[in-house]
């Protein structure tokens, strides 16, 4: 069962925004850019472009951070017990592009009006 916490659409911050934290345990997150962004991955700091998203697992470090005037993206922190996430089988931490960007904001934003 996949219980939100938190969940937040489109929310700005400007060209100074880093976010630098480790998941606490049993959170996962999924976070879709609408902006290009800088994204750790391996320890380095690398640009993707607008329409990346990735996930998260509980005790990984998200490190993230505006690579423009203005970083514009939507995010969701939850719990889940699905073997889907417990299993191996999803790539955390490996940013992925949405070649469909509308079709996925959409379904977030009907997901996210179920738990207000």
């Amino acid at each position: 069962m996949v219980k939100i916490l938190y969940a937040v659409m489109d929310e700005e911050r400007g060209g100074e925004f880093e976010d630098d934290q480790m998941l606490a345990p049993g959170e996962y997150e999924m976070i879709l850019f609408e902006t290009d962004v800088r994204i750790e991955v391996g320890g380095i700091l690398r640009e993707y472009p607008p329409h990346t998203c990735i996930l998260y697992q509980p005790g990984q470090m998200v490190h993230y951070r505006s690579a423009s005037e203005q970083l514009i993206y939507s995010w969701i922190r939850f719990n889940c017990d699905e073997e889907l996430y417990r299993g191996g089988f999803l790539p955390f931490g490996v940013p992925a592009n949405c070649p469909d960007y509308d079709w996925y904001k959409l379904y977030w934003q009907a997901g996210v009006k179920e738990f207000e």
